[in-house]
């Protein structure tokens, strides 16, 4: 560009580029300057604008299995010789949610298929339902259908569980680009995850009963069955636990509301990489260009 030749020009004379010769081109550049970060910060503002806005809508949980269950499960283990590795609660309860069979439970469900297809809002891939047994889910030793595992990254790529900052709760919510469908995703996750995990603990529960009466039937001692059938009784006290609470293993604190200001894009960001981008290329663009005249 001419006008930059001429005004690194006026400092070809000197020696050498030195701190102040180097301000001094830059100075004599500063239209140029202007003009390359007017255009990447325009550049970054349309990026930014043609991006389409995500919402996240949290609800306050926290992790709600019963004292004496995690009791009982720790006398179990302290008597087998294992030491507890305690993960902290967000951890735990994202471990829970990221599993497939957690997310089989919830993909079968016909409120689930219904509910993330809203409003041409593609959350989740929209399942056929003929790739599934509606009672069992799907056999996961089988061959999963295709539209699965694409649910399943969609799902979990959009799943928020954190740590509340200075307190004992935990944040569970969904990202959508809708804050409507973000907060009844939220609500359903929580749902079915307490569904889920009352399920599975009736299931378990009932196949531990099988297994007691049968040793109970064969135990020789006195002792051994009352010893069994006070653990039939505790099953049973667990039971109905689960059946009258419904949020057993998740409670909420604070519901998910309809949340309208959005987590991305974050514009001011993309204006500061405009800013910072522009105003390298153009202080790169100099001086590379009076190096190679110089030489």
């Amino acid at each position: 560009m001419n006008f930059l030749e001429e005004n690194e020009s006026i400092i070809t004379s000197e020696k050498g580029l030195n701190l102040f010769s180097l301000f001094k081109l830059f100075w004599l550049n500063k239209i140029f300057i202007l003009l390359v970060v007017f255009c990447f910060s325009l550049i970054s503002i349309f990026y930014s604008y043609t991006r389409e806005n995500i919402y996240l809508s949290n609800a306050l949980v926290e992790i709600g299995n019963s004292e004496e269950q995690l009791s009982q499960n720790s006398q179990a283990l302290e008597f087998l010789g294992i030491n507890q590795n305690v993960q902290s609660p967000e951890k735990e309860l994202l471990a829970k949610l990221e599993s497939i069979a957690y997310f089989n439970f919830l993909a079968i469900d016909d409120g689930v298929i219904e509910a993330i297809s809203v409003n041409n809002h593609k959350l989740i891939p929209v399942f056929k339902k003929k790739n599934f047994n509606l009672e069992k889910g799907i056999n996961l030793n089988t061959d999963i259908p295709e539209e699965f595992f694409n649910a399943y990254e969609t799902f979990f790529g959009n799943l928020h569980v954190a740590k509340k900052s200075n307190t004992s709760f935990l944040e569970l919510g969904y990202k959508s680009p809708s804050p409507e469908l973000s907060k009844k995703m939220t609500d359903l996750i929580f749902q079915t995850f307490n569904e889920y995990e009352r399920t599975k603990t009736l299931l378990n529960s009932e196949r531990y009963i099988e297994y007691l009466y049968g040793e109970a039937k064969l135990a020789p001692d006195a002792d051994v069955k009352k010893l069994l059938f006070s653990l039939i009784e505790s099953e049973y006290k667990k039971i109905a636990i689960v059946n009258v609470n419904q949020d057993y293993a998740l409670k909420e604190v604070s519901p998910a509301i309809i949340e309208k200001i959005r987590i991305s894009p974050n514009r001011y960001v993309h204006l500061g990489y405009g800013l910072f981008l522009g105003l390298f290329f153009s202080l790169f663009y100099i001086l590379y260009s009076y190096y190679v005249r110089k030489s």
